[in-house]
């Protein structure tokens, strides 16, 4: 891509965002919303999002735009170079209480607010400058917003990074990485693996919070609003146990996902799902490790 460059709509969509791009127009989940705003000129700090109205919309995993030249725009949405802003937003899930340490670079300026609270304050006008906050945060849902202006042309720049305290360096805050969720998308099917959710202990098949959280926002992101023809479910287990109590216990875990998806207002009829029981295990069952990844759930989905 060109300098500023978005993914244009007749692009196959891709979950690597590369580091010129503010996102793409293609919503999906685990990403930042981003609302543009037009913003007059001379504005030397961040707006009163509250009081303007946005002029477009993009969506991306991660923000990691490094400082470059931006002349051309938001492909697709605005020819908007200087004197814009934009109000990212989403949420992610911790499993446990963490401390951690957030890094947010910005040209020109940007704020980090987590759940409500400023977490790093980079605003007004001035070159590519990197500001660091420290937040303690429980175990479950939060909600991230991260509020950014470009005043005259043409140099911008916008990068949030994280670490625990013994991390020896920053990483890319990266949704798809923090929510543990990756999509593979193929024409009009999409497949959903989750990586570190949906793994059950042993014998269990009841959702818990983060399962919870995941499936909401894949249903407001890629179902809400989308022609969804249908949609199927493929419960597994370790090999622990008997073939056939093995199919029974992933039916069960099918059966719990389809009734929180109706419970979500998904047409039952639209859902079907397969026990898969061990019979495609994705890691080697001769570890814990390997047998707790083993008891999962995938959901696939086609559109018209």
């Amino acid at each position: 891509m060109a300098n500023g460059q978005s993914y244009s709509s007749n692009r196959k969509y891709s979950s690597r965002f590369e580091k010129t791009s503010f996102g793409n127009i293609e919503e999906d989940i685990n990403t930042f919303k981003g609302e543009i705003y037009a913003i007059p000129k001379g504005t030397d700090r961040l707006p009163d999002f509250t009081e303007l109205k946005p002029i477009g919309k993009i969506f991306t995993p991660q923000l990691e735009v490094e400082k470059q030249s931006f002349k051309k725009g938001f492909p697709d949405v605005t020819d908007r170079f200087e004197y814009f802003a934009i109000d990212f937003k989403s949420q992610f899930y911790l499993d446990k209480e963490e401390e951690l340490i957030f890094s947010l670079g910005s040209d020109d300026g940007s704020k980090l607010i987590i759940d409500g609270k400023v977490i790093i304050d980079n605003d007004f006008s001035h070159l590519f400058i990197t500001k660091e906050g420290k937040a303690t945060l429980s175990k479950g849902i939060h909600r991230i917003e991260v509020q950014y202006f470009q005043g005259p042309k043409y140099n911008v720049g916008l990068i949030l990074k994280y670490k625990k305290p013994h991390y020896k360096k920053f990483y890319t805050f990266n949704l798809s990485k923090i929510n543990d969720v990756k999509l593979d998308k193929k024409g009009k099917f999409t497949t959903v693996t989750f990586n570190n959710n949906f793994n059950y202990d042993s014998n269990n098949y009841e959702l818990d919070e983060k399962s919870k959280f995941i499936l909401e926002q894949l249903k407001k992101s890629n179902i809400d609003g989308k022609s969804i023809r249908s949609l199927t479910i493929k419960g597994h287990t370790d090999n622990l146990g008997s073939h056939e109590y093995n199919v029974k216990l992933s039916n069960k875990r099918c059966q719990s996902v389809k009734s929180f998806l109706t419970e979500l207002g998904i047409d039952q009829d639209m859902i079907s799902s397969k026990a898969m029981g061990e019979t495609k295990p994705a890691y080697s069952n001769e570890t814990e490790y390997g047998r707790r990844k083993n008891r999962r759930i995938e959901i696939s989905f086609f559109k018209k």
